[in-house]
């Protein structure tokens, strides 16, 4: 549950990080590695927030009346990486995702 700011709800949240491509492009150059078409992999970032901001959430052009925060990261460094660690906690969020999207589409799952 996201706290309230200025008395209007926050429902979401969210993150930029505008500094990104500068911190993956010393990340290539440390590991030299040597990306195809369709590669996947996985990317370690170390960051600090530098900002939060609220924005309004709008539907229809017309504010709702409720925001969204926003977390403005700066990529302090970012490393490529092949630990199987990595791919865990990476599967486990995607698992809770599609759970909690399952749920708000109203298909609970049977246990």
């Amino acid at each position: 549950m996201l706290k309230e700011f200025e008395g209007l709800e926050v429902i979401e949240a969210g993150v930029e990080m505008p500094n990104a491509a500068g911190g993956f492009q010393d990340a290539m150059k440390v590991s030299r590695r040597e990306l195809h078409h369709a590669d996947e992999g996985y990317v370690v970032v170390k960051y600090s927030v530098r900002k939060v901001r609220f924005d309004p959430i709008m539907e229809k052009n017309e504010d709702t009346g409720k925001l969204r925060r926003v977390h403005v990261l700066h990529a302090e460094s970012i490393a490529f990486s092949d630990d199987p660690k990595v791919a865990k906690i990476i599967s486990d969020q995607q698992s809770e995702l599609k759970r909690l999207r399952d749920e708000e589409a109203g298909q609970g799952v049977l246990t």
